[in-house]
């Protein structure tokens, strides 16, 4: 007899769990077809460039070389800044960093001993020329994290449209005054930009 009420439990748990399996595999075997359309993104971004080579996004500013400067003396070199969004940006300089470390004399001294000038200009031309820059003034100062435009965000048009880039000439001057500590100092400027979407 126990045999037959053992064999008679486990039938009623077979059943209980062939019928609950059931039910739970028809949910699972659902199939339907959705269109989940076409997701498109923009490109946005802002790139860099002399303004005789291509823009990229992380420009290398090779031609504003200021290796051999001594105090008094300037370089200065076009940057050119670009939109390549489908839509209008606002952007604004967004600091003024050293890469090397800047915490050891005689670089700390050096950087403290450079003025950094922002010009707006038309022209490349106007950048080559080794006296007073005529144009739109937009930074003055020093290497700081919380280097902006002066005037506050510029905008850029479109990518492709005659507005997508505006000109601007950096200048790096070495204080007439610089400490004599200062000598051998060195400094790898990053001029960093940040923009939004109008």
């Amino acid at each position: 007899m126990r045999k037959v009420l053992t064999t008679a439990v486990a039938a009623a748990v077979l059943v209980v769990l062939f019928a609950s399996a059931q039910g739970t595999a028809a949910l699972w075997r659902a199939q339907g077809t959705i269109n989940a359309g076409v997701i498109t993104t923009g490109t946005w971004g802002l790139l860099a460039s002399s303004g005789s080579d291509r823009p990229v996004p992380n420009y290398a500013f090779t031609s504003l070389d200021a290796s051999n400067l001594v105090p008094g003396q300037f370089v200065q070199a076009p940057l050119t800044i670009s939109n390549a969004n489908e839509r209008a940006v606002t952007y604004n300089l967004a600091g003024i960093s050293s890469t090397i470390d800047a915490a050891g004399e005689p670089d700390s001294e050096f950087a403290h001993s450079i003025t950094l000038r922002v010009t707006r200009i038309v022209e490349p031309t106007a950048c080559t020329v080794q006296e007073g820059l005529e144009g739109n003034l937009q930074y003055q100062g020093g290497i700081e994290d919380a280097a902006a435009f002066i005037n506050g965000p510029r905008t850029l048009g479109p990518a492709g449209t005659s507005v997508s880039a505006e000109m601007f000439c950096v200048r790096v001057m070495v204080n007439e005054n610089m400490s004599a500590s200062a000598s051998g100092g060195r400094v790898q400027l990053v001029f960093n930009f940040a923009g939004a979407e109008q």
